[in-house]
């Protein structure tokens, strides 16, 4: 049986049909195929919805085609699943029926693995989804891995479906609120959760998802508003008692680590490296006849954003320490790594001696400067607004997909804003508007100090 697409294409018809547990009604589907697969599918199910794929839309009326079949025949057991959006549809649904529609079956196999995973715990669950998803998908493992870890101390003994309930996912909430846990890192943790549940969801693992949404559940669980902007700023000053540790910790009893801090320190400040990516890169990965200047690359494998970079290095001082390192492993060494070249996982150790040794923090003594790695990185941002470098330059140096991203590591100096606003009040003009007037529009409109204000002529030199 052939029918014809909006467009003109052909498209042959195959039917199935089978009973519910219900065995007065029978559902019906129709699928669609073409020289570009499976075009299409109707069923009378209540949820399927009909799909399009590739540059083919179909029309299609209700048909009733086929013959009842008996319960024990396991025909397309998928379609026995409603499904809530077309986004799903198309992500998780059209696949199989390309697959099996192709190869002349019904994708039987996956429904088997799948609720086997569906009745285990929480932590079997992980193990899938690191397999299927983190691993499959080639996302960076060191960023991702820390929250999983958390979530399977706190859930892993609990049934998958446990999940599907907003208690113990609030009950988490509440927990990290009250162990003074910042609205950033509760909201990191709830969001994993949140793609996780999805994620199983699409894969007939789970049913329901007890997050907030609009339409699908406006009673469900919130991330916490009013995310926090870390404001830590890392003055020269800290940051010469930081690099005058590093010479200390230049020792046997140190395994010789001061050196290799050294070089992660200045390599932070002046070129925003993350942690991971920073941990990964080998000497082959710069290219020393670079032209004005030598250029590292960050490989998109090693990168947070999977998309690779360039970074000029223009530093004197990271390029002197990369000169020491640059035999040391060969050409497959990591200069970043162990004194020996080889790689490291984490310097976490390190850094904590480093901090005490500096008198930065010290539990022992009760010192608490507050200065996490990470703040390194949004240093080096800062630094480079304070020098006028443009956000969009400041976003592709840090490597984020967003500029609303970059934004938020920028800290700029008060005194720096300050000086930037008599410049500007200066470039308008003394008798345009008063500087008290034009501070107050900057606050709203900070572009008032490079244009002035509505109405207002610039002043002439």
């Amino acid at each position: 049986m052939n029918v014809r697409s909006r467009r003109g294409a052909k498209a042959n018809i195959v039917a199935s049909s089978c009973l519910h547990d219900n065995p007065d009604r029978v559902h019906n589907d129709v699928w669609l195929v073409d020289q570009h697969g499976v075009t299409g599918l109707f069923s009378d199910h209540p949820g399927i919805l009909v799909l399009t794929a590739g540059s083919i839309s179909l029309q299609l009326s209700p048909i009733l085609v086929g013959s009842s079949c008996t319960g024990d025949d396991k025909v397309d057991s998928f379609a026995k699943t409603p499904v809530r959006t077309k986004t799903e549809a198309v992500k998780t649904w059209l696949p199989k029926f390309v697959t099996a529609v192709m190869e002349s079956r019904y994708p039987q196999g996956d429904v088997a693995v799948t609720r086997s995973i569906a009745s285990s715990t929480v932590s079997e669950f992980l193990k899938e989804y690191r397999k299927r998803h983190c691993e499959a998908e080639k996302l960076n493992l060191d960023s991702l891995s820390w929250k999983p870890k958390v979530i399977d101390r706190r859930f892993g003994a609990l049934p998958l479906n446990a999940l599907e309930k907003p208690g113990p996912i609030e009950d988490f909430k509440a927990d990290m609120v009250g162990a003074g846990k910042t609205h950033a890192t509760i909201n990191r943790y709830l969001a994993q959760l949140k793609h996780m549940i999805n994620w199983a969801i699409g894969r007939e693992l789970m049913v329901k998802n007890p997050f907030f949404h609009k339409t699908r559940n406006p009673t469900g669980i919130r991330l916490l508003k009013g995310e926090g902007k870390r404001r830590r700023r890392v003055y020269p000053s800290e940051e010469k008692t930081l690099l005058d540790a590093c010479d200390v910790m230049n020792t046997g009893a140190h395994d010789y680590v001061g050196a290799v801090m050294k070089g992660r320190i200045i390599a932070a400040i002046d070129l925003g490296l993350r942690r991971g990516e920073m941990l990964k890169i080998r000497n082959h990965d710069i290219n020393w006849k670079g032209r004005p200047v030598p250029v590292l690359t960050i490989q998109w494998g090693n990168a947070k954003s999977r998309k690779e970079r360039e970074i000029p290095l223009t530093s004197a001082r990271v390029l002197r320490f990369l000169k020491s390192r640059r035999l040391v492993g060969g050409a497959e060494g990591f200069p970043f790594g162990s004194a020996a070249g080889e790689r490291v996982q984490n310097f976490r150790k390190a850094w904590e001696t480093l901090l005490r040794l500096s008198r930065i923090t010290d539990p022992e003594e009760e010192l608490d400067g507050d200065l996490h790695w990470h703040d390194l990185r949004h240093e080096c941002g800062s630094r480079y607004a304070d020098r006028g470098l443009d956000g969009r330059h400041i976003q592709m140096l840090l490597g984020h997909s967003d500029l609303k991203t970059t934004e938020r590591y920028l800290n700029s100096d008060t005194k720096r804003l300050a000086e930037a606003m008599k410049e500007g009040a200066r470039k308008v003009g003394p008798n345009s508007v008063p500087p008290s007037r034009l501070a107050r529009l900057a606050i709203t409109n900070p572009l008032i100090l490079l244009v002035g204000p509505p109405g207002i002529e610039p002043g002439t030199p």
